[in-house]
């Protein structure tokens, strides 16, 4: 189950200096949502360096994955401006 964080959530997700940036949940994917449209999705927020679709138990993609996201403030948005529209279903970070 997917757990809704508050937006001052990401303020205390900040990663400390050198580390390589903050990894939100997301739920609600759809079936043939890609990694290509997380990037494309999220991108706009700020730097995407990571996007992957979590495998289900047959392999095939589930309804969840993740985004690493360079910069907090990118973070704080994403989370603040919810829910997310893609590829027809509302996707919750």
């Amino acid at each position: 189950a997917c757990i809704p964080a508050a937006p001052q959530a990401a303020e205390a997700m900040r990663p400390p200096v050198g580390n390589t940036g903050v990894r939100l949940s997301l739920c609600g994917l759809a079936a043939d949502t890609t990694e290509e449209g997380l990037l494309e999705t999220f991108g706009h927020y700020g730097t995407i360096s990571e996007a992957s679709i979590t495998p289900g138990p047959d392999g095939q993609p589930s309804s969840s994955g993740f985004i690493t996201v360079l910069e907090s403030q990118a973070a704080q948005r994403i989370l603040a401006e919810q829910p997310h529209e893609l590829d027809g279903y509302s996707v919750v970070v």
